[in-house]
């Protein structure tokens, strides 16, 4: 014995797959903004670190947080 007949289940099941969800928005660190008196500071520190092999990875750690600044500056808006 069938208890659904007609086409109803297939009008129901096809109401709940077309049900979309809200799309879903990142969760976003808080963006810091360093002012100009920040940066001159930030510059002026690092120009007294020597460019050799030891502080390499300092060089490309700066490198890869500054493209992950970028990331969240567009993903969530942060910043100008």
């Amino acid at each position: 014995m069938t208890i659904f007949k007609g086409p109803w289940p297939v009008l129901v099941l096809g109401a709940l797959v077309g049900c979309a969800q809200a799309p879903a928005q990142p969760l976003c660190p808080a963006y810091v903004d360093y002012g100009h008196a920040d940066q001159q500071a930030l510059l002026k520190a690092l120009q007294s670190v020597p460019d050799n092999d030891s502080t390499q990875p300092l060089w490309q750690a700066l490198r890869d947080y500054g493209k992950l600044r970028a990331a969240v500056r567009v993903l969530c808006g942060g910043g100008s």
